[in-house]
């Protein structure tokens, strides 16, 4: 059973299993919230070549769960200090995933913490492979739209929101889902506000407004990408 942690409360000594690692949160201090939107952003990028490579290959794709074990285990060894890092990681989520809607997406796809909606594999890794359908259509489009992979993911390290063409967040949805209603449903009901028309904005100035309205705790400053064309937040 995953833990429920109360809000910057100490947890009770506990052995967790995360992928392969076993974990105790008890007295782990959080990751930093600079170096926890940098892990992020590597993370969700190695993620999107990852299961790029498992897809042409005939594989299904990882869960988020058992990638960011794998991960960890890659950079820091199969021992303490991978679970240290990791225990750091999943803290800090825990304190802060509700004050930036980057962070509650991602802790929502670890499928770890007791009170975040559970969702279903197919769901997870769509979301994802829209992600990556997003960006290859922007890369495809960069003599109009200016954007690489490397540029999205060097902004989404960063404490912002990140402001990116509706238009291309629709087509990715088309190639995704197509006419599967229950997908499309599912996907836009997971990724919440990254998909809610209300976040929609015409110029730059109006994505500022929407942002200083919204007041996210963690929000330090507006990215806007392609801003020749309509917007939608991400």
């Amino acid at each position: 059973m995953a833990p429920h942690f109360n809000h910057r409360k100490a947890v009770t000594h506990q052995s967790l299993s995360f992928g392969s690692l076993t974990i105790d949160l008890s007295k782990t201090q959080p990751m930093s919230i600079t170096f926890l939107f940098r892990t992020i952003s590597q993370l969700v990028q190695c993620k999107l070549e990852a299961d790029e490579r498992a897809l042409l290959s005939g594989k299904l794709p990882l869960s988020m769960t058992d990638y960011v074990c794998l991960q960890m285990i890659s950079l820091y060894g199969a021992g303490k200090m991978a679970a240290r890092y990791l225990q750091e990681m999943l803290v800090g989520l825990q304190q802060h995933r509700a004050e930036h809607p980057r962070l509650a997406l991602f802790a929502n796809a670890l499928n770890f913490f007791a009170d975040a909606p559970k969702v279903e594999v197919p769901v997870l890794l769509g979301t994802f492979e829209l992600l990556a359908l997003l960006l290859r259509l922007l890369g495809q489009d960069r003599m109009l739209t200016a954007v690489t992979t490397a540029d999205f993911f060097h902004r989404y390290a960063e404490l912002s929101t990140i402001f990116v063409p509706v238009e291309y967040v629709a087509r990715a949805l088309e190639l995704l889902a197509g006419s599967d209603e229950p997908l499309r449903e599912q996907l836009a009901g997971f990724l919440g506000e990254c998909c809610d028309e209300g976040y929609l904005a015409s110029d730059e100035g109006e994505c500022v407004h929407w942002c200083t309205q919204q007041g996210h705790k963690l929000q330090r400053r507006v990215v806007v990408l392609a801003p020749k064309v309509a917007l939608e937040s991400f």
